[in-house]
């Protein structure tokens, strides 16, 4: 025999308590979505638990609402399918918003809603409810996909976190599962001089500083401004915000015992329309090289990380390179090794042999000899790559 039990709110009737109700009653509830199910009970009492009475049915129910339904089982999330994924990566904070698309399969549900609480602003691209009926197309019984809309996170310092629920239902039976989606805090480009010292195995060179300040000489071009500049904005060295000036071709006269770490931003309007084999060069020149010393370059998330990218390091995978000598060059992508995507980053530049350099440690070794004058290397470099006709969306 099936038990009930039925609060008085739902019978929408007063009883004594402790006064059994008349033998053989039946009891009417109606559910939130007007479905109804009527149960023939024996007596109805109350129960132990305050503000509940209890009956034992006689007979299984009768209508829309009386669940489970004859040769089904509970309401459920399967099979091996609730929202997913449950803890997807951070999505990047991006001013035209964020979206993400979650799914899930139910079983023996007739009706699925969703609820997004957390931060504020969360909205379902797709209608709610998401499915209805057991059978059939828009059924319940059929994968769903549902689309999540999330604002800008503009806060630099924490992330925005959401918590996305799913509830199907059929009659007075529900499941429930969620999924939690978090946006990144605003990715903001550091400016001035990087605090990461880098360790030196050579002799007279301690440690390897943040360069706060370099001379630069632009070579033909006309407009660019040379003089002493701070290099950790790449704006002062190339000229213009990343990617640069395009052909621009400058020399650097950087310290033996100094590195520089320039700050840039990719735009989240960039990559997405860019051709899939769009590439760009951070080249060491010719012209002034007999003056400088092997180079080595970094592309990293993190300002004056030069080890090789594993745990702990920073570094974009691709985007290294130890030692470089005149015309050769570090290549960054769309897609493949040394791939960037919308975000800040850093670009960094020293005259050492970084090969020994481990996340958490080791040494980095100068490559700076005496075609270095004045205790100052000459750093030759180009801009140069396939994208000088792409002009992004706005």
């Amino acid at each position: 025999m099936q038990r009930l039990l039925i609060s008085t709110a739902m019978l929408g009737m007063a009883l004594l308590a402790g006064a059994p109700a008349q033998a053989q009653t039946t009891i009417k509830i109606t559910m939130p979505d007007t479905s109804s199910c009527v149960y023939p009970t024996g007596p109805v009492s109350s129960n132990s638990t305050a503000g509940q009475l209890q009956a034992t049915a006689t007979a299984a129910g009768t209508g829309a609402g009386c669940t489970p339904p004859v040769g089904t089982g509970a309401v459920s999330f399967g099979p091996a399918s609730p929202l997913s994924p449950a803890n997807g990566p951070a999505l990047q904070s991006s001013p035209t918003g964020e979206s993400t698309t979650l799914t899930f399969q139910a079983v023996n549900a007739t009706s699925c809603t969703g609820q997004i609480t957390g931060a504020a602003g969360g909205t379902f691209t797709t209608p709610s409810p998401f499915c209805s009926g057991a059978t059939g197309a828009g059924s319940c019984a059929n994968a769903q996909s549902i689309g999540v809309s999330l604002p800008y996170n503009s806060d630099p310092a924490s992330q925005k976190i959401y918590t996305v629920a799913v509830t199907c239902s059929a009659g007075i039976q529900t499941a429930v599962s969620t999924a939690t989606v978090t946006v990144d805090k605003k990715d903001v480009v550091q400016t001035g001089a990087c605090p990461k010292v880098v360790p030196s195995s050579t002799a007279g060179i301690t440690s390897f500083l943040s360069a706060t300040t370099v001379g630069i000489t632009f070579l033909g071009c006309q407009t660019c401004v040379n003089g002493t500049k701070d290099p950790s904005d790449f704006r002062n060295v190339f000229v213009d915000s990343w990617p640069g000036r395009f052909g621009l071709a400058n020399q650097v006269s950087l310290p033996k015992s100094k590195y520089m770490s320039m700050g840039f931003t990719v735009p989240d309007n960039y990559m997405p329309s860019a051709p899939a084999n769009l590439y760009g060069l951070y080249t060491i020149g010719e012209t002034g090289f007999a003056q400088g010393a092997a180079t080595s370059i970094t592309i990293s998330k993190e300002c004056g990380d030069f080890a090789p990218p594993a745990s702990g390091s920073s570094v974009v995978p691709g985007c290294y390179k130890n030692k470089l000598t005149a015309d050769q060059y570090l290549a960054y992508v769309k897609s493949g090794s040394c791939q960037l995507t919308a975000g800040a980053y850093f670009l960094n530049v020293i005259n050492a042999d970084i090969s020994n350099l481990t996340p958490s440690g080791g040494s980095a070794a100068s490559t700076a000899g005496p075609q270095c004058p004045s205790g100052n290397c000459i750093v030759p470099l180009q801009l140069g790559g396939n994208w000088q006709n792409y002009v992004p969306p706005n």
